[in-house]
């Protein structure tokens, strides 16, 4: 074989034997790539947990074994289509009516549309949790001065009446007039693992009943942009406006969390709220209409030795204070941005989760004694709790 200067051959096979043994390696080569790629196969499909029901009537075609075999993920999307339904929001007065949230918390803003864009976008989802109507989805979805209509999987439209709302989870309670509706079933988010399969059901965008698959990156996250405490699921399933309120269902179609918010400029960070807690504040909402949360009405921010230093609070331990909102509780008690919370009913304080934790064993109207570093000294200010605003869920 003659070779150019740069070693490409350019001459031409002088046997046929060279073809023949040229062409043994890379059919090995293909051979081996499908056998592993079938192990590969095998194997999510097995680890899932959604292997072909035994008991089933045999599958005769090739066919239809095949689509047994690659229908894990569409298992479980049809065991939950039934009890996830769409959400649209429609205005009451064009004079009155605000923008639509068609935003999941944290997910960046995008410019305002048409009435006719948004009359005809879904806002949200939700999952039925009783078969006579009620539903739950996202406080966020919902909207003052608009009316609230639903659709189901099976395309029957539905006027919605409000229940209750809990803006400080981000959770909310509708009611349609219809019986004998598919119940979503619940799974213990206690038992959830890193690493297990999440699915997301919902409608983005406008693409009604889509899913997402991933897994659960994390648990036990807190996330202090919502203004809460509440050990949420982290999840790598793609969410989008349109996802807000429905299910993160676990591979056997079990509601794991209701899907809340995405991390602004990130890929696949999303996060949904645990079953258990969202199944506790349902069951206050379709009893009580609303849940009474304290409110202090501050921006809390950690402070490390960096920090303290640049405040000129040397050795300091507490949580400062990064702004006070207007008009609320704090702002009248008298503490300012920059304060340092040394404690709070005189238990020191190293963290904004320890301060929280200590506000929500009270009740809006009880009063809380902050001890506070300034740089001109120390000072107690008392804090007359507040109730959580619905408005913040807008």
């Amino acid at each position: 074989m003659t070779e150019t200067s740069n070693g490409i051959p350019t001459g031409t096979p002088s046997s046929t034997s060279t073809v023949s043994s040229t062409k043994k390696p890379v059919l090995i080569g293909i051979v081996v790539a499908v056998v592993l790629s079938a192990v590969f196969n095998f194997g999510i499909w097995y680890g899932m947990g959604l292997q072909p029901n035994k008991s089933a009537n045999p599958v005769t075609s090739s066919s239809a074994t095949s689509t047994q075999s690659l229908g894990s993920v569409a298992t479980v999307a049809s065991v939950a289509d039934p009890y996830v339904v769409t959400i649209y929001l429609s205005p009451t007065d064009d004079k009155k009516k605000q923008q639509p949230n068609l935003n999941l918390p944290m997910f960046q803003r995008q410019e305002p549309q048409s009435r006719s864009i948004m009359e005809r976008r879904p806002i949200g989802a939700g999952v039925i949790i009783q078969s006579d109507g009620y539903i739950l989805t996202s406080s966020h979805v919902l909207r003052p001065n608009y009316d609230v209509n639903v659709t189901l999987n099976d395309k029957r439209k539905f006027d919605a009446k409000v229940i209750g709302k809990d803006p400080f989870m981000d959770l909310a309670v509708i009611k349609i007039d219809a019986n004998d509706l598919p119940v979503a079933k619940f799974g213990d988010s206690n038992k959830m693992r890193t690493g297990d399969w999440a699915i997301a059901v919902g409608s983005p965008f406008g693409f009604e009943h889509s899913v997402t698959l991933g897994i659960v990156s994390g648990i036990g996250r807190s996330l202090d942009q919502l203004n809460n405490n509440m050990d949420m699921i982290q999840t790598d399933a793609a969410l989008n406006p349109g996802n807000s309120g429905g299910p993160l269902l676990n591979a056997k179609g079990e509601v794991i969390g209701i899907n809340t918010a995405i991390r602004n400029l990130a890929q696949n960070i999303s996060f949904a709220i645990p079953a258990d807690h969202a199944q506790a504040i349902a069951a206050d909402l379709r009893a009580h209409g609303n849940i009474a949360r304290p409110y202090l009405g501050l921006n809390m921010m950690d402070i490390d030795a960096q920090t303290s230093k640049a405040m000129n609070y040397p050795d300091a331990n507490g949580v400062v204070v990064a702004y006070v909102v207007q008009d609320s509780p704090c702002e009248k008690a008298g503490l300012y941005q920059h304060d340092l919370i040394e404690k709070v009913d005189n238990v020191p304080v190293s963290s904004t989760i320890e301060v929280r934790k200590i506000v929500q064993m009270h009740k809006p109207d009880d009063v809380l004694v902050f001890s506070l570093m300034r740089k001109d000294g120390h000072e107690i200010r008392k804090v007359k709790l507040g109730t959580y605003p619905e408005s913040f869920s807008n």
